[in-house]
Protein backbone atom coordinates (compact mmCIF):
# COMPACT_ATOMS: atom_id res chain seq x y z
CA UNK A 1 0.00 0.00 0.00
CA UNK A 2 1.79 3.13 -1.19
CA UNK A 3 0.34 5.44 1.47
CA UNK A 4 0.78 3.14 4.44
CA UNK A 5 3.76 2.35 6.71
CA UNK A 6 4.91 -1.19 7.30
CA UNK A 7 3.00 -1.43 10.60
CA UNK A 8 -0.26 -0.83 8.72
CA UNK A 9 -0.98 2.62 10.18
CA UNK A 10 -1.88 5.57 7.97
CA UNK A 11 0.99 8.15 7.60
CA UNK A 12 -0.37 11.45 8.91
CA UNK A 13 1.30 14.70 7.93
CA UNK A 14 2.59 16.90 10.72
CA UNK A 15 0.74 20.15 11.46
CA UNK A 16 3.64 22.09 9.94
CA UNK A 17 3.52 20.04 6.79
CA UNK A 18 -0.26 20.47 6.55
CA UNK A 19 0.07 24.22 6.92
CA UNK A 20 2.68 24.26 4.20
CA UNK A 21 0.30 22.40 1.87
CA UNK A 22 -2.51 24.87 2.54
CA UNK A 23 -0.26 27.84 1.82
CA UNK A 24 0.94 26.19 -1.36
CA UNK A 25 -2.61 25.60 -2.56
CA UNK A 26 -3.54 29.22 -1.83
CA UNK A 27 -0.50 30.42 -3.77
CA UNK A 28 -1.38 28.14 -6.67
CA UNK A 29 -4.94 29.40 -6.76
CA UNK A 30 -3.72 32.97 -7.00
CA UNK A 31 -1.04 32.38 -9.61
CA UNK A 32 -2.38 29.44 -11.53
CA UNK A 33 0.95 27.60 -11.10
CA UNK A 34 1.16 23.95 -10.15
CA UNK A 35 2.84 23.33 -6.81
CA UNK A 36 4.23 20.09 -5.46
CA UNK A 37 2.70 18.94 -2.19
CA UNK A 38 5.65 16.71 -1.18
CA UNK A 39 6.24 16.67 2.58
CA UNK A 40 9.99 16.00 2.32
CA UNK A 41 11.55 18.51 4.76
CA UNK A 42 14.90 20.36 4.29
CA UNK A 43 17.51 19.70 6.95
CA UNK A 44 17.09 22.10 9.84
CA UNK A 45 20.60 21.63 11.32
CA UNK A 46 24.09 21.13 9.89
CA UNK A 47 26.21 18.45 11.46
CA UNK A 48 29.63 19.82 12.55
CA UNK A 49 32.46 17.40 13.22
CA UNK A 50 34.84 17.84 16.15
CA UNK A 51 37.67 18.71 13.75
CA UNK A 52 35.95 21.55 11.90
CA UNK A 53 38.29 24.57 11.70
CA UNK A 54 36.88 27.58 13.58
CA UNK A 55 35.78 30.52 11.51
CA UNK A 56 37.70 32.91 13.76
CA UNK A 57 41.14 32.17 12.35
CA UNK A 58 42.86 35.54 11.96
CA UNK A 59 45.89 36.23 9.74
CA UNK A 60 48.07 39.30 10.22
CA UNK A 61 48.04 40.97 6.80
CA UNK A 62 49.76 44.33 7.39
CA UNK A 63 53.23 45.41 8.42
CA UNK A 64 55.01 42.22 7.38
CA UNK A 65 57.77 41.20 7.48
CA UNK A 66 58.77 42.41 10.96
CA UNK A 67 62.55 42.42 11.15
CA UNK A 68 64.95 42.60 14.08
CA UNK A 69 68.46 41.50 14.97
CA UNK A 70 70.01 39.49 17.78
CA UNK A 71 73.73 38.68 18.05
CA UNK A 72 74.81 37.03 14.79
CA UNK A 73 71.32 36.90 13.41
CA UNK A 74 68.67 38.80 11.53
CA UNK A 75 65.24 37.49 12.49
CA UNK A 76 62.36 38.18 10.11
CA UNK A 77 58.79 37.42 11.19
CA UNK A 78 57.22 36.53 7.85
CA UNK A 79 53.66 35.56 8.88
CA UNK A 80 51.45 35.43 11.97
CA UNK A 81 48.14 33.64 12.54
CA UNK A 82 45.81 33.39 15.52
CA UNK A 83 43.82 30.15 15.45
CA UNK A 84 42.42 27.28 17.51
CA UNK A 85 44.36 24.60 15.64
CA UNK A 86 46.44 21.78 17.06
CA UNK A 87 50.05 22.89 16.42
CA UNK A 88 51.10 19.49 15.05
CA UNK A 89 48.50 19.81 12.27
CA UNK A 90 48.89 23.51 11.45
CA UNK A 91 50.84 22.85 8.25
CA UNK A 92 48.73 19.83 7.26
CA UNK A 93 45.94 19.78 4.70
CA UNK A 94 43.73 18.22 7.36
CA UNK A 95 43.90 20.44 10.43
CA UNK A 96 42.52 19.50 13.83
CA UNK A 97 40.61 22.01 15.91
CA UNK A 98 41.29 22.54 19.59
CA UNK A 99 39.69 24.44 22.42
CA UNK A 100 43.01 26.22 23.03
CA UNK A 101 44.21 29.34 21.24
CA UNK A 102 47.62 29.75 19.60
CA UNK A 103 49.71 32.33 17.81
CA UNK A 104 51.53 30.72 14.89
CA UNK A 105 54.58 32.63 13.61
CA UNK A 106 56.71 31.88 10.55
CA UNK A 107 60.31 32.98 11.04
CA UNK A 108 63.28 33.35 8.75
CA UNK A 109 66.67 33.42 10.49
CA UNK A 110 69.76 34.68 8.64
CA UNK A 111 73.38 34.66 9.71
CA UNK A 112 74.45 38.30 9.26
CA UNK A 113 78.16 37.57 9.51
CA UNK A 114 80.65 37.08 6.70
CA UNK A 115 82.68 34.99 9.15
CA UNK A 116 82.16 31.44 10.30
CA UNK A 117 79.10 29.34 10.98
CA UNK A 118 76.76 30.35 13.76
CA UNK A 119 74.57 28.26 16.05
CA UNK A 120 71.10 29.55 16.85
CA UNK A 121 69.01 28.00 19.62
CA UNK A 122 65.27 28.58 19.50
CA UNK A 123 65.00 28.80 23.29
CA UNK A 124 65.50 32.61 23.42
CA UNK A 125 62.11 33.09 21.72
CA UNK A 126 59.20 34.21 23.89
CA UNK A 127 55.89 36.04 23.55
CA UNK A 128 54.44 38.78 25.73
CA UNK A 129 50.69 39.48 25.57
CA UNK A 130 49.43 42.65 27.22
CA UNK A 131 52.61 42.77 29.29
CA UNK A 132 52.36 39.15 30.49
CA UNK A 133 54.89 36.50 29.32
CA UNK A 134 53.22 33.45 27.78
CA UNK A 135 54.22 29.79 27.80
CA UNK A 136 57.08 28.22 25.89
CA UNK A 137 56.53 27.80 22.15
CA UNK A 138 55.90 24.54 20.35
CA UNK A 139 58.15 23.91 17.35
CA UNK A 140 55.77 23.19 14.46
CA UNK A 141 58.54 22.98 11.88
CA UNK A 142 62.27 23.62 11.88
CA UNK A 143 65.05 22.56 14.22
CA UNK A 144 65.71 23.37 17.85
CA UNK A 145 69.32 24.20 17.03
CA UNK A 146 70.29 25.70 13.71
CA UNK A 147 73.84 25.79 12.37
CA UNK A 148 74.08 28.46 9.69
CA UNK A 149 77.02 29.20 7.46
CA UNK A 150 77.98 32.78 6.57
CA UNK A 151 74.95 34.69 5.21
CA UNK A 152 72.85 31.47 5.23
CA UNK A 153 69.14 31.32 6.11
CA UNK A 154 66.75 28.93 7.85
CA UNK A 155 62.95 28.88 8.27
CA UNK A 156 60.81 27.69 11.15
CA UNK A 157 57.24 27.85 12.45
CA UNK A 158 56.46 28.23 16.15
CA UNK A 159 53.17 28.07 18.06
CA UNK A 160 52.67 30.08 21.26
CA UNK A 161 49.72 29.43 23.59
CA UNK A 162 47.76 32.65 24.09
CA UNK A 163 44.61 33.85 25.90
CA UNK A 164 41.39 33.21 23.97
CA UNK A 165 40.66 36.93 23.52
CA UNK A 166 44.19 38.10 22.69
CA UNK A 167 44.71 40.24 19.59
CA UNK A 168 47.76 41.10 17.51
CA UNK A 169 47.92 44.64 18.92
CA UNK A 170 48.66 43.24 22.40
CA UNK A 171 51.52 40.97 21.29
CA UNK A 172 55.28 41.49 21.35
CA UNK A 173 57.64 38.81 20.02
CA UNK A 174 60.78 38.77 22.17
CA UNK A 175 64.26 37.35 21.64
CA UNK A 176 66.26 37.31 24.85
CA UNK A 177 68.56 35.26 27.04
CA UNK A 178 69.12 35.69 30.75
CA UNK A 179 70.73 39.07 31.50
CA UNK A 180 71.16 39.91 27.79
CA UNK A 181 69.74 42.96 26.04
CA UNK A 182 66.44 41.80 24.47
CA UNK A 183 65.08 42.37 20.98
CA UNK A 184 61.41 43.40 20.85
CA UNK A 185 59.25 42.87 17.76
CA UNK A 186 55.74 44.33 18.27
CA UNK A 187 53.29 42.62 15.93
CA UNK A 188 51.28 45.80 15.36
CA UNK A 189 52.83 49.27 15.46
CA UNK A 190 55.84 50.12 17.56
CA UNK A 191 59.45 50.24 16.47
CA UNK A 192 61.86 47.34 16.09
CA UNK A 193 64.88 49.65 15.90
CA UNK A 194 67.42 49.40 18.72
CA UNK A 195 69.37 52.54 17.74
CA UNK A 196 72.58 50.52 17.48
CA UNK A 197 75.35 50.42 16.41
CA UNK A 198 76.39 53.98 17.22
CA UNK A 199 79.31 55.38 15.13
CA UNK A 200 81.93 57.09 17.27
CA UNK A 201 84.11 59.95 16.03
CA UNK A 202 87.41 58.45 17.17
CA UNK A 203 90.38 59.62 15.12
CA UNK A 204 93.94 59.97 16.36
CA UNK A 205 97.52 59.32 15.30
CA UNK A 206 100.66 59.02 17.35
CA UNK A 207 103.72 56.96 18.31
CA UNK A 208 103.89 53.88 20.47
CA UNK A 209 106.44 51.24 21.31
CA UNK A 210 105.90 47.52 21.54
CA UNK A 211 107.02 44.11 20.41
CA UNK A 212 108.36 40.87 21.79
CA UNK A 213 111.47 40.35 23.94
CA UNK A 214 111.41 43.93 25.18
CA UNK A 215 112.75 45.27 21.90
CA UNK A 216 110.14 48.05 21.86
CA UNK A 217 109.93 48.58 18.13
CA UNK A 218 108.93 52.05 17.07
CA UNK A 219 105.29 52.01 16.00
CA UNK A 220 102.99 54.57 14.46
CA UNK A 221 99.35 54.05 15.42
CA UNK A 222 96.34 55.54 13.63
CA UNK A 223 92.83 55.11 15.00
CA UNK A 224 90.35 55.92 12.26
CA UNK A 225 86.97 54.89 13.59
CA UNK A 226 84.90 53.03 16.12
CA UNK A 227 81.40 52.11 17.18
CA UNK A 228 79.41 51.20 20.27
CA UNK A 229 77.12 48.23 19.75
CA UNK A 230 74.94 45.68 21.47
CA UNK A 231 75.90 42.94 18.96
CA UNK A 232 79.33 41.76 17.94
CA UNK A 233 78.80 40.46 14.43
CA UNK A 234 81.72 40.82 12.07
CA UNK A 235 84.53 39.65 14.34
CA UNK A 236 85.87 36.24 13.32
CA UNK A 237 86.68 35.48 16.95
CA UNK A 238 83.93 34.95 19.50
CA UNK A 239 84.10 37.00 22.71
CA UNK A 240 86.54 35.26 25.02
CA UNK A 241 84.87 34.33 28.31
CA UNK A 242 81.80 36.43 27.46
CA UNK A 243 79.62 33.67 26.06
CA UNK A 244 77.51 35.65 23.59
CA UNK A 245 77.66 38.14 20.77
CA UNK A 246 74.73 40.02 22.38
CA UNK A 247 75.79 42.38 25.17
CA UNK A 248 74.61 42.06 28.75
CA UNK A 249 72.10 44.55 30.09
CA UNK A 250 74.08 47.59 31.23
CA UNK A 251 77.04 46.86 28.94
CA UNK A 252 78.14 47.73 25.41
CA UNK A 253 80.61 46.38 22.89
CA UNK A 254 83.21 48.90 21.76
CA UNK A 255 84.98 48.20 18.46
CA UNK A 256 87.95 50.33 17.40
CA UNK A 257 89.51 50.29 13.92
CA UNK A 258 93.21 51.07 13.70
CA UNK A 259 96.34 50.80 11.60
CA UNK A 260 99.72 49.93 13.08
CA UNK A 261 102.87 50.86 11.14
CA UNK A 262 106.16 49.23 12.14
CA UNK A 263 108.77 51.94 11.60
CA UNK A 264 111.52 49.33 11.93
CA UNK A 265 113.64 51.02 14.56
CA UNK A 266 114.33 49.51 17.99
CA UNK A 267 117.17 48.81 20.32
CA UNK A 268 117.22 45.32 18.83
CA UNK A 269 117.58 46.66 15.29
CA UNK A 270 115.14 46.42 12.44
CA UNK A 271 112.70 43.54 12.57
CA UNK A 272 109.11 42.50 12.80
CA UNK A 273 106.92 43.38 15.75
CA UNK A 274 104.38 41.08 17.27
CA UNK A 275 101.07 42.14 18.76
CA UNK A 276 98.64 40.24 20.96
CA UNK A 277 95.74 41.04 23.31
CA UNK A 278 98.36 42.28 25.79
CA UNK A 279 99.20 45.09 23.34
CA UNK A 280 95.80 46.75 23.84
CA UNK A 281 93.79 47.98 26.80
CA UNK A 282 90.66 49.97 27.42
CA UNK A 283 90.90 52.17 30.49
CA UNK A 284 87.37 52.61 31.86
CA UNK A 285 87.27 55.15 34.69
CA UNK A 286 90.92 54.27 35.23
CA UNK A 287 90.38 50.50 35.37
CA UNK A 288 92.07 48.49 32.56
CA UNK A 289 90.04 46.05 30.48
CA UNK A 290 91.43 43.52 28.00
CA UNK A 291 89.98 42.84 24.54
CA UNK A 292 87.12 40.33 24.44
CA UNK A 293 88.23 38.94 21.09
CA UNK A 294 91.64 37.45 20.41
CA UNK A 295 93.93 39.54 18.20
CA UNK A 296 97.49 38.58 17.32
CA UNK A 297 99.96 38.83 14.48
CA UNK A 298 103.35 40.05 13.30
CA UNK A 299 104.10 43.21 11.33
CA UNK A 300 107.29 43.25 9.26
CA UNK A 301 109.66 46.17 9.42
CA UNK A 302 108.31 49.03 7.32
CA UNK A 303 104.91 47.35 6.92
CA UNK A 304 101.49 48.26 8.27
CA UNK A 305 98.44 46.26 9.26
CA UNK A 306 94.79 47.18 9.77
CA UNK A 307 92.84 45.49 12.54
CA UNK A 308 89.80 45.83 14.79
CA UNK A 309 89.99 45.49 18.55
CA UNK A 310 86.81 44.71 20.51
CA UNK A 311 86.07 45.46 24.16
CA UNK A 312 83.12 45.40 26.56
CA UNK A 313 82.54 48.41 28.78
CA UNK A 314 79.83 49.41 31.30
CA UNK A 315 77.16 51.69 29.87
CA UNK A 316 77.49 54.10 32.79
CA UNK A 317 81.23 54.74 32.21
CA UNK A 318 82.29 58.37 32.42
CA UNK A 319 85.84 58.25 30.98
CA UNK A 320 87.09 55.77 28.40
CA UNK A 321 90.62 55.66 26.91
CA UNK A 322 92.14 53.27 24.39
CA UNK A 323 95.79 52.32 25.01
CA UNK A 324 98.23 50.77 22.50
CA UNK A 325 101.78 49.72 23.23
CA UNK A 326 104.01 48.24 25.87
CA UNK A 327 103.91 49.60 29.41
CA UNK A 328 107.72 49.38 29.44
CA UNK A 329 107.86 51.65 26.42
CA UNK A 330 105.54 54.35 25.08
CA UNK A 331 101.77 54.00 25.40
CA UNK A 332 99.56 55.63 22.79
CA UNK A 333 96.41 56.88 24.58
CA UNK A 334 93.24 57.85 22.72
CA UNK A 335 90.19 59.28 24.52
CA UNK A 336 86.88 57.73 23.41
CA UNK A 337 83.73 59.77 23.92
CA UNK A 338 80.81 57.44 24.67
CA UNK A 339 78.56 60.05 26.28
CA UNK A 340 76.10 60.05 23.34
CA UNK A 341 75.54 56.26 23.42
CA UNK A 342 71.86 55.74 24.32
CA UNK A 343 70.14 53.24 26.56
CA UNK A 344 69.41 49.85 25.03
CA UNK A 345 66.06 48.05 24.87
CA UNK A 346 65.06 46.61 28.22
CA UNK A 347 67.17 49.06 30.24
Amino acid sequence: MGNRLQDGHQRRPSPFAAAAIVLALVFAACTGEAVSTSTTALPTTTEVSATTIPEDRIDLDVGLPIVGSYAFFEVSLQAATIASIEPRTFLSESQDATEDRFLFVTLQIANRSNGGAAIFNQLPYSLVVDGIPQGRPVVVSGRSNVGLGPLAEDDSVLAFPIPMTAGFDEMVFVISEDDRIPTYLPLVGGSTETGFPIPLAVTAQGPAQGGASGCNQSLDVTVFGGEAAIDLVESDAAPSGYGSRRANLGERFLSLDLRILNNGGSRCGAGSTNYSPDSFELLVDGVPRSPVTFVSGAIASGAAEDLTVNFVYPADATTVEFAVGDEEGTLFLVPVDVSAVPAAPGE
